[in-house]
């Protein structure tokens, strides 16, 4: 496989994981409660958890790949540190209740408290599918510089995975941790503004994968057409050995003076 491949493989892979989020959270967070559509969603909560872990650390392992090949280990340490959030944010879902009942049992009040309530809601917000989009967003558009077709994209991409994890963090402190007074717990707590920006951001994460891979795709055909041209240029070698592999030397027949 060439590099335009693995990267249009890797793009595949992520819109995949964009659309299958923005399926299940659309079901939960529009159908309305008791519904079919909203007892499918639950349903799919749990299998797009386990498939977009999978599909995005293919992802970002198939990436890898490609930099390792044309010795790029700058861009391939920066997959490793996606795959690495990835994993986290999997394994945080398993202790993350019985930090947050410690947590909270901690008045207020208390400094420790809110310093402690503060880093939670940071490392709530890191640990989850949105942010690491939205650090994909950020890598892509860091990595696609050159290419001014893809540059829209990102960048929308971007800003909204920006908006929407500032605005989740901003909401766990309201709501959840309790850090804040009235009047910024009547801006920051509303579920509908929450929710419909987590869909906008999965939307754009996947109109840009599908941009992303489109583009390396065309690419990738032209990378083969090349492969295949300098292929057929090369001069074959000379068989030392007979084709049924018993290993009998015939150099000094074919070059012997």
């Amino acid at each position: 496989m060439t590099k335009s491949e693995y990267l249009s493989n890797s793009a595949k892979l992520l819109m995949l994981s964009s659309a299958l989020l923005l399926l299940t959270n659309g079901l939960v967070y529009l159908g309305q409660a008791g519904s079919f559509a909203a007892q499918l969603g639950s349903k799919l909560s749990t299998f797009s958890f386990y498939v977009v872990l999978v599909m995005g650390f293919l992802a970002f392992n198939g990436e890898g790949i490609a930099y390792k090949r044309s010795r790029d280990y700058v861009k391939k340490k920066r997959t490793t540190v996606l795959k690495f959030l990835l994993v986290f944010a999997f394994l945080f879902r398993y202790i993350k209740k019985p930090i947050e009942l410690f947590v909270t049992g901690i008045p207020t009040a208390n400094f420790l408290g809110v310093t402690l309530r503060v880093i939670l809601g940071v490392v709530n917000m890191t640990a989850s599918y949105g942010f690491i989009l939205m650090l994909s967003s950020l890598w892509f558009l860091v990595r696609d510089s050159d290419k001014k077709s893809l540059f829209v994209f990102e960048s929308i991409s971007f800003l909204c995975g920006v908006v929407y994890n500032a605005y989740k963090l901003l909401n766990l402190f309201a709501v959840k941790y309790d850090l804040f007074g009235t009047g910024a717990y009547m801006l920051f707590s509303s579920d509908a503004v929450l929710h419909g920006m987590c869909l906008v951001q999965f939307f754009s994460n996947a109109l840009m994968c599908l941009a992303v891979m489109l583009h390396y795709n065309k690419l990738a055909a032209t990378e083969q057409e090349d492969f295949k041209k300098a292929q057929s240029m090369m001069m074959p070698a000379r068989r030392i050995y007979n084709t049924d592999c018993v290993g009998i030397d015939t150099l000094d027949d074919d070059y012997g003076i």
